[in-house]
């Protein structure tokens, strides 16, 4: 059975070691029992960074890799330019509008969202093969085999009922 979107980011912290922790109105909702999810012995050897920029620093290169909620593409170009996966497959709604929080550029274009977003990318791709799935996460993602990804990113919809 495939795993949900939970397990493969604990699997994943889990694996690698490494936990992104970044100041945001989501810190302040966790509550004690929240925490209890966590067990101890998976943080034992966690690393936290104080940005998600430093993990890419000590991800190997290559392989593929999947970004979960890429916007409009600022961080998957950070993840391309540090990682130059073979494969990297981007997972959105690809539904901005000129009325979102970032969609100024985006309006002033006159491109779609998913045109915008590869148009972002150009630059570096190199080598990468772009595969851009549209449509919710926990939707695109069952569409993988357990262990296809070598890293997964996700920083989709931010609400808990979203990512349980």
């Amino acid at each position: 059975m495939l795993r949900t979107v939970k397990n493969i980011l604990l699997t994943f912290a889990h694996r690698l070691g490494y936990i992104v922790i970044q100041k945001s109105a989501f810190a302040k909702k966790i509550t004690e029992s929240d925490v209890n999810i966590i067990k101890q012995e998976w943080l034992d050897e966690v690393v936290v960074v104080s940005d998600r920029k430093f993990v890419l620093q000590k991800l190997p290169k290559a392989g593929c890799v999947a970004e979960v909620g890429v916007g409009y593409g600022p961080f998957s170009r950070e993840i391309l330019r540090a990682l130059e996966p073979q494969k990297f497959i981007a997972i959105d709604l690809f539904n901005g509008t000129a009325k979102d929080r970032w969609g100024k550029p985006l309006a002033e274009s006159g491109l779609t969202h998913l045109a915008y977003y590869k148009a972002q990318l150009v630059d570096y791709l190199h080598e990468a093969e772009l595969i851009c799935k549209e449509g919710n996460s926990w939707e695109q993602l069952a569409l993988f085999e357990d262990s296809y990804f070598d890293y997964v990113y996700v920083d989709a919809d931010h609400a808990y009922s979203s990512v349980k």
